[in-house]
């Protein structure tokens, strides 16, 4: 765990910014409007989400392996909770506004 997660953020970070400069960087600036289209409408709401639940786990991995007690799951909860509302927001986002503006920017890229 306490190697894993920032492996696996560092990752997910270069995943999402290759895949948006590559967008970028084959069509230009609709290139660019295409991957934020794409990636940054929820990426903006599920990034900060995915860093606050990265965070709890990697505290809850260093204290197992010094020997820690866990604190209460109520209190973990707690902390994470708002979280789920925003991963909520980000998947109502990306089925109802990313659809329209993703047409849209496909419509000026190709020029159909």
């Amino acid at each position: 765990g306490a190697a894993g997660i920032p492996i696996l953020l560092g990752a997910r970070g270069f995943l999402l910014s290759y895949a948006a400069a590559t967008l970028a960087r084959l069509f230009g600036l609709p290139g660019a409007a295409a991957s934020f289209t794409a990636f940054g409408i929820t990426a903006l709401v599920a990034v900060p989400v995915l860093f606050v639940v990265s965070a709890d786990a990697f505290r809850q991995s260093l204290r197992r392996l010094s020997g820690e007690r866990s604190p209460a799951w109520r209190q973990r909860a707690q902390a994470l909770t708002p979280g789920a509302g925003l991963l909520v927001l980000a998947a109502a986002l990306q089925q109802t506004l990313m659809p329209a503006l993703f047409t849209a920017v496909c419509a000026r890229l190709f020029c159909t």
